[in-house]
């Protein structure tokens, strides 16, 4: 279970910092 969840929090925080450098680029242009 914990090894699933790791693994999920992960994947999740990966869209999520993509999505923010997108953010980010975006603002600076």
């Amino acid at each position: 279970m914990q090894k699933i969840n790791m693994l999920t929090l992960v994947e999740v925080g990966e869209d999520y910092l993509v999505f923010i450098l997108l953010f980010l680029d975006l603002i600076e242009r």
